[in-house]
């Protein structure tokens, strides 16, 4: 399994001052409660930035799109998942993940960070182009299957079974 440490990478891109060592993350003032969920996201990207974390790709074989897990310097692992870049379906074990609703902490942009930085090709790519994998879920609602992403990248015959917003056709589950 690979295994590298992320610092900076590409994301620092300006000279750095000592208030912000990183000018074009945007982030407000510690005290500034009054922040948009873009300010906080930058405060986690720029943490992610400062911080050093161990980062090891669980499943190699898929460099963008895989699990990850993430260790701090005190010695606390997290798992990551980097679903889908462009729509940032993204996932962390951490605290600060489950509860924010930011879809992100500093962990996930740890990752993103070491991404652009090590496979910057594949991830420019991904960003633009998004995941081509396919997530089937439940649907509590109806108590069936829905495809929740990827409908198009099924094969014909699966595809069948759902319809053109991703849900199980009616009568294919038994009562």
């Amino acid at each position: 399994m690979e295994s590298t440490t992320h610092t900076a990478g590409k994301r620092k891109r300006a000279a750095p001052s000592r208030a912000n060592p990183h000018p074009k993350l945007v982030v407000p003032g510690q005290r500034n409660w009054r922040t948009s969920d873009e300010d906080e996201i930058n405060r986690r990207r720029l943490r992610s930035i400062q911080e050093r974390f161990e980062i090891r790709n669980t499943t190699p074989r898929e460099k963008i799109f895989s699990n990850f897990t993430v260790r701090s310097v005190s010695g606390v692992t997290y798992a990551v998942e980097i679903r889908d870049v462009t729509q940032r379906h993204l996932s962390c074990t951490c605290p600060d993940f489950r509860t924010n609703g930011l879809a992100s902490c500093k962990h996930v942009e740890a990752v993103l960070g070491h991404l652009e930085a090590r496979f910057s090709r594949l991830f420019e790519r991904s960003v633009r182009e998004g995941s081509a994998r396919t997530d089937i879920v439940v649907n509590p609602k109806r108590e069936t299957l829905l495809v929740e992403r990827g409908l198009r990248h099924l094969p014909p015959s699966v595809r069948s079974l759902f319809d053109a917003e991703g849900r199980l056709r009616q009568g294919l589950v038994p009562e």
